[in-house]
């Protein structure tokens, strides 16, 4: 009986680990973030070294990506109230 529960333990704990591919910090090539070392090159990582670099290049692409976004939405609300108040003046003045 205690089989069973030790292999659904285990199947819990593998769910929670995220597993996903970014470079290598040595020779830009992919490799899984739980990676001991770089199939590529053959440079060894210490636990948790490509998770965190992942993780960092993960939050500079969105703050990246939210720049992007929130400049291009001001450029577009500002064209739009440009013409908002040019036809505004053009209705005021006849």
């Amino acid at each position: 009986m205690s089989a069973p529960n030790r292999k659904c333990r285990v199947t819990i704990q593998s769910r929670n680990k995220n597993m996903s591919l970014t470079q290598c910090p040595n020779c830009r090539r992919r490799c899984f973030t739980d990676a001991v070392s770089c199939p590529n090159c053959f440079q060894t990582f210490q636990p948790g070294l490509l998770q965190a670099y992942a993780v960092a290049e993960e939050k500079a692409f969105s703050e990246k990506a939210n720049t992007l976004f929130l400049s291009l939405f001001v450029i577009s609300l500002s064209v739009l109230m440009f013409f908002q108040i040019q036809a505004y003046l053009d209705g005021f003045g006849k």
